[in-house]
């Protein structure tokens, strides 16, 4: 259990390093994130690394709440979605590292994410990434 929320918490960074150096990931979903190899003397708790950067552009006028949707959308898509306490432990993390990317309440970036995927419509994705 405890890795769950290392790796929710790890999530919630990645993100908020990528807004707070003013980039915007379009793609930023699970199966393009994969857990660093824990080598011997590395932090005990696994990083995590982008693996598809193509979609990295900057920031702009773009909302950085976008990608924490992006993030949980794939999770929808494929009937994978973590439990909520993993869920907000990656928000609050996002929201504690995010320097001032991100204006608002834990409850209102949350309820801002909830808009994007009510609006989205199908979230099943194009391509399955359970399927390889």
């Amino acid at each position: 259990m405890k890795r769950q929320h290392d790796l929710a918490r790890r999530a919630g960074e990645l993100t908020a390093r990528l807004a707070a150096a003013g980039l915007f990931n379009r793609d930023h979903k699970p199966s393009n994130i994969i857990v660093e190899h824990e080598r011997p003397g590395a932090p005990k708790s696994p990083g995590l690394v982008l693996i598809d950067t193509a979609g990295v552009t900057r920031l702009g006028a773009r909302r950085p709440e976008r990608m924490l949707f992006n993030l949980v959308v794939e999770f929808v898509g494929t009937r994978t979605l973590p439990r909520r306490t993993l869920l907000m432990r990656a928000l609050r993390a996002y929201l504690d590292h995010a320097n001032g990317s991100t204006r608002g309440t834990p409850r209102a970036v949350w309820d801002e994410v909830e808009r994007l995927l009510a609006e989205h419509g199908d979230p099943t994705p194009k391509d399955d990434p359970l399927q390889y």
